[in-house]
This record gives structure tokens, C-alpha cells and sequence, in this order.
């Protein structure tokens, strides 16, 4: 008896089969030189897995059920795989039908695109199923593998991938070191933006490409894109990734994860797009007369600005003379990195709010919560007290050749993307000490919880703030907008800023031991732009010693999953007593 379900996992057996293969051919076809015999013999295959793929997609349409609803299902679950089928066969009928993608990308070709499909989209399924599969997995177990230690993990697998990418010959115009691979990778996942090589010079497209993917899995968390990616090509969200989810998530309620996750997946690409929209138009581009290269610019700097990373394809920065003055570029670049910093509680939290409030009271009531009110007053009153801080001290210095309206602009810039993103239109070292100063306590502070953004979180600053008010008005509790704030959030914004000041403190020293002709009040910003994950420099990040870029790779990953978590993944035998002791109070003068 003929069985339809079995076969069709046979089918899904052969992809997960030519998904790594795919990606290995995808690698060596656009990552190497290669002699035309060993070309000759990978473009063979190549031709081979698209014939294969064509194959098993026609004949999933012979084994689906001819009915209405029947047709309706498999679209609606395997549309991307027929929307490939549809550009492959296509371009068998008609090849100038991809014209456009070889004038912009003359490497490229529809195979290419196959190649990517089935190696990227598989291998992200099974690196989903892998991830699921750990729950059940008794040395796992043992080792008490908690949400957190999975992030700290989880963030090394994209810095060693994106490494090895980064080493390929094709991938940069006069080769990298190991070292400054590594050192950009890190800058790229932990969405840093600090660079020892010229990104616009130094990478080839295929290498600004590659970067482009380690900010945007820096910026998501390689955790919520693999489960995405994973549920968006195989399917629903089983139970044990629910379980995962909601704990990396802090989300209590399992039966949201799934439509929390879609959020977080479709809020970053919807924004990022039209940013990309933004930006495109702001350099005076339009569609009638579509730039694809144009347009990829436009892609790779939404993506950096959204993901709060810093990264840019100019050599000078946003200095150059073509954005620094721009104020619809600048303004976009602005509007991503407060979207991106901002917390995608928050976010999720605002438009709940807005969409019960459009239901009317017939609907479900929404409320803001103390979280996204803390967050949103903190991230206010920073960013007001930081624009009129620079600009008062720096409107009779660096920025006196300026008007006032263009003062108070670059003022604006500098806060808002200085908090985490990294962006610049007027030079850093340009800056007074103690301009340079105040932004380093904006970079130290950074964004906000659950968000692309590093730093101590503005959550931490606004809870220590409370606590010590409370301290001077002589309660023994933190009451905020109706409620009580509980001691071990206290406790744990405290450990987390001494944590930060100790590492800064100690790193500093070293930086200044290792570079000793280097200014230390440089070493200081360079090492605090590094733990907030801005990428903000004043032009010595390529002189440092092997050494210090060392320690500024720990920094920059610290920064961006946080100190105590690394910590917490040190102790891994560390157990919970079940017991407490007497208590006695110790005077504290």
C-alpha cells in the first residue's frame, strides 16, 4: 500500500541531506579560487542538487491531496520552497529573467541562490532540532544547561563561523589574520562596530555580505534565529522549544511564545526594511531607476543601524560628506537605533497597548508595565540630559564653526547612537575630554533589556537610582509607579554595575600596561566602547597590540551577553542551598 507520509519524510531526509552539501558547494564555489577542472566538476553537482531539488518539489505536488484545502496547506507551508521552484524554472524558460541580479551581483547566479536556500535554510532546521533535541540529552543535564548559558554558548557558534567566513580568500582583497578575523567577527556578532581593518576596502561584497549576517544574528540572538528559521521551514513549535523560548524569553505564559517570537522575527526585518526604503531614497536614489548596488548599501547600514552594530561601508564612517550633513539619512539611522535599543518587551508591550486601545473597551485591556515605564522614562530623561550636556559643552568648542540648529542636530546624533550604536558624523577625537567623558557614561549605560543593545541596560540604572533614593528618604523599599520593586532585582542591578566597573577598571590598567604610548584617556573610551558594544573610537583601535585586541574581543562579548552570565557559566557544578542562616544586621556607616 502506497504510504504518502512515509515518502514524504524520505523527501524531507534528502534535503537535510543536500542542505550541508549544498553549503559546503556554496563556500567553495564563492569563497575560493578554483582551477576550471575542479570548477567544471562542482558546477556538475551544483547542477545535480538543482535537478534533484526541482524533482522532489514537483513530486510533492503529485502526493498532495486534490482538494481545495489540500492545495491551500501545502502553499501555505512550502511556499518559499515553490517560490525557488517558480525562479528556477523560470530562468530555464526565460534566463534573462535574472538579469537584474547579475548586474548587481555579477558572481551570482539562480544556482547560487538554490545552493544558499537549501544550505542555509536546512541547516538552520537542524540546528533547531539540535537545540530541542539538548533538553533531552543526559549530559546536558548534567551539566545544568540554564537559558543563560545557552546565550553565552550560543553567541561563540556564529564568532567561530563567522571567523572561518571571514578567512576565505575571496571574502577579502588582500587577505586577514587570524587575529583581526576574529577581532571583526566578534565586533559583528556582539554588534560592537569597533574595526582594525577598512571595511569598505579591506572585504570584498562577498565579506561585507558575510558581515551583514553576523550583525544581523548578533542583533537577534542566534537562539531566536535558529528557531525561527527553523519553524518558518519545518513547521509548528513544539513544546520543548516553548519551554525554551519562555525561559529565554521570560515569558510566562508558553501558549505566547510562539506569537512573541513571530513578533520579535517580523518587527526586526518589517523595520529593517523599511529603513533600508529610507536610507535609499535619503541618497537621492528612486525606484524608476532601480541601483541594486545603491540598494544593497542601503540594506547593509539599515541592518547595522537597527542591530545597533556601527558597522559602515565607508571608510571614514558617517563623517563622510555625503551622510554627515543629510538630515533624512541621518534622522533614519536615528529612528533604527532608538527602535533597536529600545527592547522588544517594550515594544511588544506598546503596540499591545495600542492595538486594545483601537479594539475599544469591548476588547482585552492592556496596560504598560513597570518594566516599559521604567524604561521609557530612563531612556527620556538620558537622552535629555545628554543632548543638552554635549551640546552646552561642546557649542563653544569642536562644533563652534556650526550653526545652532546643526549643533543641536550632531548633539542629537551623537547621544542617541553614542548610548550603543556607534555612529558618528563628526570625529570623536574632535570631542573635548570631557565630552568624550560624558558619552562614555551614556555608552557604559547603553539600552535596554531584551533589545540589540548592550551596556548595562537602562533597566540596571534606573533600579540602582531608586534604590539609593530610597535609601536617602529613609525607606526600606522601592515603591514606583504603584508598586514595589523586590530586593533581588536590587541586588542584582548592583552586582551587575560593580561587576562593570571592575572589569572596565581592570582592563583599562592593562590596555594602558600594553600600550604605553597610547593615551590612557583613549585606552579608557576605547575599552568602555567596547564593553557597551558601541564601536565609538578616537582612532586607535588598528594601533593596539595583539594583545590588547585580545582583551577588547572579551570585552565585547561580555558586554553583549552580559558579565554575570559569563560568570554564572564558569560555575557550572555551583548548586542552591536549601537553607539560610541567621540574620545580623551590620552597621554601614
Amino acid at each position: 500500500m502506497f504510504d504518502r507520509e512515509r515518502l514524504c519524510a524520505n523527501l524531507n531526509t534528502l534535503l537535510y541531506i543536500l542542505g550541508p552539501s549544498s553549503l559546503a558547494l556554496l563556500i567553495l564555489n564563492l569563497g575560493f579560487y578554483v582551477g576550471p577542472e575542479v570548477a567544471s566538476f562542482t558546477n556538475f553537482i551544483i547542477w545535480w542538487i538543482v535537478y534533484i531539488f526541482i524533482a522532489q518539489e514537483l513530486l510533492r505536488w503529485t502526493l498532495t491531496p486534490k482538494s481545495l484545502e489540500g492545495l491551500r496547506q501545502h502553499l501555505r507551508t512550502r511556499w518559499f520552497q515553490n517560490l525557488i521552484l517558480l525562479v528556477l524554472i523560470g530562468s530555464f524558460i526565460e534566463p534573462r529573467s535574472i538579469d537584474w541580479l547579475q548586474k548587481g551581483f555579477p558572481e551570482a547566479s539562480v544556482e547560487d541562490i538554490t545552493l544558499a536556500y537549501l544550505g542555509l535554510s536546512q541547516s538552520l532546521v537542524l540546528m533547531a532540532q539540535l537545540i530541542a533535541s539538548l533538553r533531552d540529552s543526559n549530559w546536558v543535564a548534567r551539566l545544568g544547561l540554564t537559558p543563560s548559558r545557552l546565550i553565552a554558548f550560543s553567541f561563540l557558534v556564529p564568532i567561530s563561523l563567522g571567523t572561518l567566513m571571514l578567512k576565505l580568500p575571496r571574502a577579502t582583497t588582500e587577505g586577514l589574520s587570524w587575529l583581526d578575523a576574529l577581532f571583526t567577527a566578534t565586533s559583528a556578532v556582539c554588534i560592537t562596530g569597533l574595526v582594525v581593518v577598512d571595511t569598505q576596502y579591506a572585504f570584498t561584497p562577498l565579506g561585507q555580505f558575510i558581515i551583514a549576517l553576523l550583525m544581523q544574528a548578533g542583533g537577534l540572538g542566534i537562539l531566536t534565529l535558529s528557531m525561527g528559521f527553523g519553524v518558518f521551514f519545518s513547521g509548528g513549535l513544539g513544546v520543548k522549544e516553548r519551554i525554551m523560548l519562555s525561559d529565554l524569553f521570560s515569558e510566562k505564559k508558553m501558549g505566547e511564545v510562539g506569537s512573541l517570537l513571530w513578533q520579535i522575527m517580523g518587527l526586526t526585518f518589517t523595520v529593517e526594511a523599511i529603513g533600508a526604503v529610507a536610507i535609499y531614497l535619503s541618497m537621492g536614489h528612486s525606484f524608476q531607476e532601480f541601483d541594486i548596488i545603491a540598494f544593497y548599501w542601503a540594506i547593509f547600514h539599515s541592518i547595522s543601524a537597527f542591530c545597533n552594530a556601527g558597522f559602515s561601508l565607508f571608510s571614514e564612517g558617517l563623517t563622510h560628506s555625503t551622510t554627515a550633513t543629510n538630515y533624512l539619512f541621518g534622522s533614519s539611522i536615528m529612528l533604527l537605533v532608538f527602535i533597536g535599543g529600545i527592547g522588544f518587551p517594550v515594544l511588544s508591550n506598546l503596540f499591545g497597548c495600542l492595538a486594545a486601545r483601537r479594539r475599544g473597551w469591548g476588547g482585552k485591556i492592556v496596560l504598560l508595565t513597570l518594566p516599559t515605564k521604567l524604561i521609557l522614562v530612563t531612556t527620556s530623561v538620558i537622552l535629555l540630559i545628554g543632548i543638552l550636556g554635549l551640546f552646552l559643552t561642546e557649542r563653544q568648542q569642536s562644533l563652534a564653526s556650526l550653526s545652532g540648529l546643526d549643533a543641536l542636530y550632531q548633539s542629537t546624533f551623537y547621544v542617541v547612537t553614542s548610548r550603543t550604536a556607534g555612529f558618528n558624523i563628526w570625529p570623536t577625537e574632535a570631542l573635548a575630554h570631557s565630552s568624550a567623558f560624558f558619552m562614555m557614561v551614556l555608552m557604559w549605560i547603553g539600552g535596554s533589556p531584551m533589545s540589540t543593545a548592550g551596556g548595562i541596560k537602562t533597566l540596571t540604572i534606573a533600579i540602582a537610582f531608586l534604590a539609593i533614593r530610597s535609601r536617602i528618604t529613609g525607606r526600606d523599599h522601592i515603591e514606583v509607579f504603584g508598586r514595589t520593586i523586590d530586593d533581588g532585582s536590587v541586588i542584582k542591578a548592583f552586582a551587575i554595575l560593580s561587576a562593570s566597573i571592575g572589569v572596565l577598571f581592570f582592563s583599562i590598567i592593562t590596555l594602558s600596561l600594553l600600550n604605553p604610548q597610547l593615551s590612557t584617556f583613549d585606552l579608557a573610551f576605547e575599552a568602555v566602547s567596547a564593553f557597551g558594544t558601541v564601536g565609538l573610537t578616537r582612532g586607535i583601535t588598528a594601533e593596539l597590540s595583539e594583545w590588547s585586541k585580545m582583551i577588547l574581543i572579551v570585552l565585547m562579548y561580555s558586554g553583549r551577553i552580559g558579565f554575570l552570565t559569563i560568570v554564572s557559566t564558569l560555575f557550572l557544578g555551583a548548586q542552591r542551598s536549601n537553607y539560610r542562616l541567621l540574620t545580623e544586621r551590620v552597621h554601614i556607616p
